[in-house]
């Protein structure tokens, strides 16, 4: 396989596609950085460099030195911490973890959340870059991520990029959520908002182990 290993939002690629169901086709591009794994009969496994993904999308095992040197290494998961980050930033409107250093990225991302421990990443104390006297901060809940005064939320995803790239031309506003916290895109596909915040969770895992593969990703009910 191959990972990625620079996700951000200026790598995807969006445009008008009237051959796709849903309008748009979306392309992956910036592939200087990809790198093969899991062939290492052809591929001789060496360390990996920490020195990848911009810092707002960068994963936790990346930024506590997870290069295989001297302890755990990374995989492609790290791809799919980013796709998470990029999915909250369509929500918001802003960076997830809006950060000028590699500890100022690691703590915004233990004050969303939660500071880690062994019992959810077994393979936490093995990082070489982690501290036993990391401040401890609770998690916060996702729902904190959506502006209460804009009534911005991820189930507006669809309507609002498909607007943006059409112009405006023949699309409907962005739906208002429902009682029942579900609403529908322009092509009628109704969407709930719990489906978007069980995939962000799913996606920002602390352990890699347990995020979602690209392929699972894709056949969950927030993108099926």
């Amino acid at each position: 396989g191959v990972m990625h290993r620079n996700v951000i939002p200026p790598n995807i690629l969006v445009y008008p596609s009237d051959s796709e169901e849903n309008g748009v086709r979306v392309k992956v591009s910036g592939f200087g950085g990809a790198r093969r794994f899991g062939e290492e009969d052809y591929f001789p496994q060496r360390a990996f460099t920490p020195k990848v993904v911009w810092l707002q999308y960068r994963s936790p095992e990346i930024l506590l030195n997870a290069t295989g040197r001297s302890g755990p290494t990374y995989g492609p998961a790290v791809d799919l911490w980013s796709v998470g980050c990029i999915l909250a930033e369509m929500s918001t409107g802003k960076a997830l973890f809006p950060s000028d250093s590699e500890i100022d990225t690691l703590f915004r991302i233990f004050q969303l959340l939660g500071t880690p421990s062994p019992k959810e990443w077994p393979e936490l104390y093995a990082f070489p870059d982690w501290n036993h006297a990391f401040p401890k901060w609770p998690r916060r809940s996702l729902r904190l991520l959506v502006p209460k005064e804009d009534r911005v939320d991820m189930l507006n995803i669809y309507s609002r990029t498909r607007s943006r790239l059409s112009g405006g031309r023949g699309m409907k506003s962005p739906s208002k959520e429902s009682e029942s916290g579900s609403c529908s895109t322009p092509s009628g596909k109704q969407i709930r908002l719990p489906d978007a915040e069980d995939l962000l969770t799913k996606l920002l895992m602390y352990d890699p182990d347990h995020r979602p593969s690209a392929r699972t990703a894709l056949q969950h009910p927030f993108l099926t």
